[in-house]
């Protein structure tokens, strides 16, 4: 399934750059963006937990059906996770494939503003526990998440690029760990769980990731 997914997020960005003219309707925009990623958890399991600063970046290309509504798929590496106050970090990493519903309002002049909101669908990559050490829990959670994402931003058009920012926050929709597979990933990491204390789950955890993102890009 997360071979499939890249695939299609794949294909479909060059079948959009292979087939649309680059005007005011059609490939507007294509390019990379890079920022902050403010990770956190959600959920009536994640007390005590805090936000955490990553990274996030990848591709995006941005096709207008009119002037004013487009839609932008992405491919997105964002680091994802939290903290507590005493220093045990969650650090999760996914490849992020937003498809976004963009409203671009006319005006005049070179700004251009933006809302949108749209689908995010996330593949675990790896994921870690550390306090000290670090023990590898990827097994133990669910290799998908599924999340809505809304935001702002801004595009400043020069004479060869386009300046792009924007602020959005995503919100996870589906609770990510698997208690079965945590328990057996517990189980079998027995002997490098000194100082982590976990018992054995009865069901999944009602814990969702969460992330405000801010990032700036060049699109072409």
């Amino acid at each position: 399934m997360r071979t499939l997914l890249v695939s299609v997020a794949v294909v479909l960005l060059f079948a959009l750059s292979a087939f649309a003219q680059d005007e005011a309707v059609g490939l507007t925009g294509k390019g990379l963006k890079v920022g902050v990623n403010m990770a956190d958890l959600a959920g009536d399991d994640a007390e005590g937990w805090d936000m955490k600063i990553g990274f996030g970046g990848g591709g995006f290309i941005t096709y207008h059906f009119t002037p004013q509504f487009a839609v932008q798929p992405e491919v997105l590496y964002m680091m994802k996770g939290a903290k507590t106050a005493a220093d045990l970090k969650w650090k999760a990493d996914y490849i992020e494939i937003p498809i976004l519903l963009k409203f671009t309002p006319q005006m005049q002049g070179n700004l251009k503003p933006a809302i949108f909101a749209g689908p995010a669908v996330a593949m675990l990559m790896s994921a870690k526990l550390s306090n000290g050490g670090s023990i590898d829990i990827k097994d133990g959670l669910k290799s998908m998440d599924v999340g809505i994402a809304f935001g702002a931003g801004a595009a400043i058009q020069m004479e060869t690029m386009t300046i792009t920012f924007d602020a959005r926050y995503t919100m996870g929709m589906t609770k990510f760990v698997d208690y079965k597979e945590w328990n057996k990933t517990m189980e079998e990491l027995a002997e490098d769980l000194e100082g982590f204390e976990w018992g054995a789950l009865t069901e999944d955890p009602k814990v969702k990731n969460t992330n405000i993102s801010v990032m700036v890009g060049v699109s072409f």
